[in-house]
């Protein structure tokens, strides 16, 4: 990501899950940063604010079911010129509706501010 302005949200589909920690993820390693996987929309004059979502179905992807809480949101930068902000959203959405943002309800919001990094892992929690 080279959007120092960029905001992140995770969407939560479930309302009830475990009490133990679980540590749940859609990247295929969350431990490595691979430089030259980024996405990011720029311009000539810098890149452009933008966001991206992450969707769970926790008791259909995941297993888990019983009541939970999001303790903290891992993320990583590939690359930041500059000093800006990264706003992480987490919402619960009701099983069965669809992905539109009216059926999201914000559980909580961190902003982390960001400055010039390369390949840089960030806990927002």
């Amino acid at each position: 990501m080279t959007d120092p302005n960029a905001s992140g949200d995770v969407v939560v589909r479930d309302v009830v899950h475990p009490l133990d920690a679980q540590q749940i993820t859609q990247s295929v390693d969350p431990y490595t940063i691979v430089d030259g996987t980024s996405i990011a929309c720029s311009s000539g004059s810098g890149t452009r604010e933008q966001g991206w979502w992450r969707l769970f179905d926790l008791d259909d992807d995941h297993g888990l079911v019983g009541e939970f809480s999001v303790d903290s949101v891992d993320w990583a930068t590939q690359s930041v010129t500059g000093d800006g902000l990264v706003t992480v959203n987490v919402y619960c959405m009701d099983e069965g509706l669809p992905f539109f943002i009216q059926f999201l309800t914000l559980q909580d919001s961190a902003v982390v501010p960001l400055a010039d990094e390369v390949l840089t892992f960030h806990n927002s929690g």
